[in-house]
């Protein structure tokens, strides 16, 4: 049995329009490479999703910005991401 529609379904999938401005594209882009690499996809998987227009936000930096750029954000994204290591590890 199909759930009738409800209008304050919390479930229900919404589309929401994402400004492309250059400032709203930056933190756009780092929040896409944070959650990448924090859900553990690898590099390429993450150029990959970039460069396939099935990903729209992803796709659309790619195309705006470049392959340069989005390998720059990914590299940063690693950067605050790296696992700390601890000099004198007590274990």
């Amino acid at each position: 049995m199909i759930k009738p529609f409800e209008d304050d379904d919390p479930m229900e999938l919404k589309g929401v329009e994402v400004d492309a401005e250059e400032e709203c594209m930056t933190e756009m882009t780092r929040a896409f490479m944070d959650e990448f690499v924090r859900t553990g996809y690898s590099d390429d998987e993450i150029l990959r999703m970039f460069r396939l227009p099935i990903y729209h936000g992803p796709h659309m930096v790619h195309r705006a910005k470049g392959p340069g750029y989005v390998k720059e954000m990914l590299n940063e994204a690693r950067d605050r991401w790296q696992p700390l290591s601890y000099e004198g590890d007590r274990s």
